[in-house]
């Protein structure tokens, strides 16, 4: 797994603005390959970046890049939808989450 990340946060009022949509998209690449496009007012960061790729090893593993500034965040993120299965090592096959 790779991961960086830099934010710089300011406190904000519990009633100040919550959180809100202003575009989401998402859609199947191809099998159990996903992609997300969101732009979103959320949370305290003023500033920050992150990087994250971790395409085996944790659930839903891919690419995720987050840029946030003011209090807004524009994300994309390519993943798989399936979960890991930590103590074999390997992705869970359909439907064996439930047995």
């Amino acid at each position: 797994m790779i991961n960086f990340s830099f934010h710089l946060s300011w406190p904000r009022k519990q009633s100040d603005r919550p959180y809100k949509d202003y575009f989401y998209k998402e859609g199947n690449l191809w099998g159990t390959k996903y992609w997300e496009i969101q732009f979103s007012r959320i949370g305290e960061e003023l500033l920050g970046f992150t990087l994250r790729l971790d395409p085996i090893g944790a659930d839903h593993g891919g690419l995720h890049i987050e840029f946030n500034f003011l209090r807004r965040m524009l994300a994309f993120v390519i993943y798989d939808s399936r979960h890991w299965n930590h103590e074999e090592n390997r992705w869970y096959e359909p439907g064996e989450e439930t047995r």
